[in-house]
């Protein structure tokens, strides 16, 4: 089925890295320099802040914390 395949043209390569600096306001260069674990719980942070904006994000974010 078509609409199972990825859509190539949706994924940008830097979305982490615009998401980790939109949410620290740093550079992508700082954001760069940044240690691996400390870069990686920003991605993490700044995807929770992003889906605690909506009700839908919200029911999302509560629905993962039950899985776990």
């Amino acid at each position: 089925d078509e609409d199972d395949e990825p859509k190539l043209y949706l994924y940008a390569e830097t979305d982490t890295l615009k998401a980790v600096s939109d949410y620290t306001h740093m550079s992508f260069n700082d954001c760069l320099l940044l240690d691996c674990v400390t870069y990686k719980k920003l991605v993490r942070d700044s995807l929770i802040y992003k889906m605690r904006q909506t009700p839908e994000g919200q029911e999302y974010l509560e629905s993962c914390w039950l899985l776990k």
